[in-house]
């Protein structure tokens, strides 16, 4: 799994503070993959965009195929956040439908009909916030850029993982 990133390490402080965090915190990781693990969460996100920004890098005549591409793995990710995915171990009574995708129109304000297209949207959401900061890096410093990623990840994984706190401001 990916080395621990300085953001993802500042949410631990925060993350068990909302019902899936109490939840998470009650069921200690037994697993690598384990959603109720910040660090877990980021990576995925993290992954997530890399692989659609390095596509829509190198498919720059075929963006209908490339944005289908996006939908598509976006739907594989929901399906990680809504258990469906017996490589990631779920934080018991969260990862389910019904439960985290009840929180994101709660929270996010997220429409759709089912809980795969409530969790795909707000995966879509994180990856159009993610290709807005792409598009504003051409002028700006590594270290800015860094910032800014971070900043959207941590927004996402806060909110994926139930945290009441997810649209806190960073300090």
């Amino acid at each position: 799994m990916a080395e621990k990133s300085a953001t993802c390490n500042a949410m631990e402080n925060t993350e068990n503070k909302g019902a899936a965090g109490f939840l998470a915190a009650l069921h200690p990781v037994e697993s690598e993959n384990y959603l109720g693990d910040p660090d877990v969460v980021c990576f995925l996100l993290r992954n997530y965009a890399h692989s659609c920004l390095g596509r829509v890098s190198e498919m720059t005549d075929q963006r209908t195929a490339a944005a289908q591409m996006d939908i598509d793995d976006g739907q594989k990710l929901a399906d990680v956040f809504l258990g469906k995915n017996p490589h990631f171990a779920s934080i018991p009574g969260y990862n389910i439908p019904g439960v985290i995708d009840r929180w994101l129109v709660d929270e996010f304000h997220i429409g759709g009909t089912t809980p795969e297209d409530r969790v795909r949207g707000v995966i879509l959401s994180f990856l159009s916030a993610m290709y807005d900061v792409w598009k504003l890096t051409e002028n700006q410093s590594d270290e800015n850029i860094k910032l800014q990623v971070d900043a959207v990840v941590q927004e996402f994984s806060s909110l994926l993982l139930g945290s009441p706190e997810w649209n806190a401001p960073i300090e």
